[in-house]
């Protein structure tokens, strides 16, 4: 059938808004006419024709539901208007049957020359002009959707899935809400945007929420993401960050009294939301809140409001509090203790792994005991180097390498030790050296990622691993004997240093207790797929190989004064580095704090020097950022 471009709507179909240099993803064609779709992507409408008439009913770039068939759009709109048209003259229906489900998701504001059609997932915009991304507005807090979104399956990815679940095809897919918030007694301005905005690379487009401090910053990146990536305004919850008003909050000092658990105090805020916009139970149920420091009351108050739970909770019955996991790799000094380790698993037969190992240590309660531990590791070697480390810390929060007696007797002791415990044990691997680290989800590997790290301080993440396959494989192993022993079910990670002499990978970290870091740029990592563009033929030598991984390089980076986030992407767009809806490579800004370190995503479908590359040209032209990340 041939196309009808006569219609007055496909006339208005020839460009979009927003794109420039634009070509079909599947014929790479430019001079053609453009379907726009409601995730953000476009299809050419030859190519839209074709694929509708094969079964294809999704976005060929994201896989979000659509129709591509220009013809039945166009029929479904007539037969919207013609059921308004008999409505409008008496009748007690109007359009009915498949179309009784259209519907305009609540709060969307249309403008002028714009049709949504929310059953086929459409979205036409009737202009002709070609416009910039032009100026970012800041949007007030809107009510996530209606309930209806969570019934469809809308993208599959292997990382929600080993959260959630894998659906049946008779199933209706779970939606995740992204409720990433720092603990209550470390709760400050910049933690609170620096978790939750963490998260807002994790969401799947139509599908996910998360939940986002009401304050300008994160509201404006926010924005950015819906306008550039095909996020949708309802998928964010803004709360109320409870912060002090020298701090860019509200509350008094007597006010912060008043709310002792900021995170409780949020979590029911977050609840409250979605109780109103989702008052039937059962869709509810489809909801899991992933909670970025999960107790036992939290879960129990989630579970009590009818939603589901991801994630495990702080109290373990083995190792005690997720978040001290660092002390459970090794013996208390006092062996009379008994205490449940890693390492005395390990000797027991209690875990059998043949590539896991830990270093010598201990872990120790006192000053005496630290003083004690140091002597022995350094007994019949003076020359071995040992490392302090606290075993709640956060990051690299308080760890001496190569630390001598002197650090081990500090001038005020009891505010050294805080009533808390410390690790001494014997340093493995090359100082400055790469120190690898293995995602998890449970039992599952999601990723290992080289940790690029000056002295305590990681300066960057690159995934994949350069290190050895035969070392990678070795350190999954470990990973998944310790998941299945401690019977997790949530995302944490392990690093480890290469034993240069045994080349063995030893584990000297666990992180445990909350989603590591780089979880959401992994799960945004896993919603990609290649797109052969212009580049591709250059890169791979003109073979025609579809590359194994995207890689991708995290680095931290702070704005100048009077930076904003549109400047910023302004910037991106400006030296070609913005990475944009199925491109071959670019930088997502994934975070932007005003006053702190953000995160910038660097990702390339051609490799890691590619990936370095794009840093490299970054700070090149970003004269007054400053970056932690150095290219060598």
């Amino acid at each position: 059938m041939p196309i009808k471009m006569d219609h007055p709507l496909a006339s208005s179909l020839t460009t979009l808004p927003g794109v420039t240099n634009m070509s079909c993803p599947i014929c790479l064609e430019s001079n053609v006419p453009f379907l726009k779709l409601s995730c953000i992507h476009h299809v050419c409408v030859p190519c839209g024709s074709k694929a509708d008439k094969v079964g294809i009913g999704t976005c060929p770039q994201c896989r979000a539901p659509a129709v591509l068939d220009i013809e039945k759009i166009l029929s479904a709109f007539e037969a919207q208007r013609a059921g308004y048209a008999s409505w409008r003259n008496g009748n007690s229906h109007g359009a009915r049957g498949e179309l009784s489900d259209i519907r305009l998701p609540a709060q969307l504001t249309l403008t002028k020359g714009v049709i949504h059609h929310a059953r086929s997932g459409m979205l036409f915009t009737a202009s002709k002009e070609q416009k910039s991304l032009g100026p970012l507005k800041v949007q007030t807090p809107n009510p996530v959707s209606p309930p209806s979104i969570v019934k469809k399956h809308v993208q599959a990815t292997p990382l929600h899935w080993a959260l959630l679940g894998q659906p049946s095809d008779q199933e209706p897919s779970s939606a995740i809400v992204f409720l990433w918030l720092p603990r209550s007694t470390m709760w400050n301005a910049y933690r609170v945007e620096e978790r939750a905005q963490r998260a807002l690379s994790a969401v799947r487009a139509g599908q996910d929420l998360v939940c986002l401090p009401n304050l300008p910053s994160t509201r404006e990146l926010f924005t950015a993401w819906c306008e550039m990536y095909g996020i949708c305004s309802w998928q964010a919850i803004f709360f109320d960050p409870l912060l002090p008003i020298e701090e860019g909050g509200t509350l008094t000092a007597d006010e912060l009294k008043a709310c002792p658990d900021r995170s409780m105090t949020t979590l029911e805020s977050v609840l409250k939301t979605l109780t109103a916009c989702y008052p039937d139970a059962a869709t509810r149920s489809l909801l899991h809140i992933y909670h970025s420091n999960l107790s036992e009351n939290l879960r129990d108050r989630i579970v009590q409001a009818g939603i589901g739970c991801l994630g495990d909770t702080d109290e373990h019955p083995l190792i005690g509090s997720l978040a001290q996991a660092k002390g459970w790799i090794h013996a208390d000094y006092c062996v009379a203790s008994g205490r449940p380790s890693l390492s005395a698993s390990l000797r027991s037969g209690e875990i059998h792994c043949q590539s896991l190992h830990t270093p010598r240590g201990f872990v120790c309660h006192s000053a005496a005991e630290q003083r004690a531990a140091f002597r022995e590791l350094k007994n019949g070697d003076a020359s071995t180097a040992v490392v302090l480390k606290p075993t709640d810390g956060l990051g690299c929060a308080g760890l001496v390498l190569d630390a001598t007696e002197a650090d081990l007797d500090p001038s005020d002791v009891a505010s050294y030790l805080s009533g808390e415990c410390w690790t001494v044990e014997e340093m493995v691997g090359i100082k400055g050296a790469v120190s690898p680290t293995v995602y998890m989800i449970g039992s599952t590997p999601i990723a290992i990622a080289d940790q690029l790290m000056e002295g305590t301080c990681n300066m960057g993440n690159i995934t994949p691993s350069s290190v050895d396959i035969a070392l990678q494989q070795a350190m999954t192993e470990a990973g998944k004997a310790i998941g299945r022993h401690l019977g997790l079910r949530g995302q944490w990670g392990l690093d480890f240093a290469i034993d240069e002499a045994k080349q063995t990978p030893v584990i000297v970290d666990l992180n445990m207790g909350r989603p590591n870091g780089s979880l959401s740029f992994y799960m945004w990592n896993s919603m990609q797929s290649w797109k052969p563009s212009g580049m591709a033929h250059y890169a791979w030598g003109g073979a025609d190989v579809q590359p194994a991984q995207l890689h991708q390089i995290v680095i931290s980076r702070s704005g100048p004064p009077g930076e904003t986030v549109h400047s910023l992407i302004e910037m991106l767009q400006k030296h070609s580095l913005l990475w944009e809806a199925g491109c071959s490579e670019g930088i997502l800004p994934v975070q932007y704090i005003l006053k702190g370190s953000s995160s910038l995503l660097c990702a390339s479908w051609f490799g890691r020097d590619a990936a370095l590359a794009l840093i490299k040209k970054m700070q090149n032209v970003d004269q007054q950022g400053t970056y932690r990340f150095v290219v060598r």
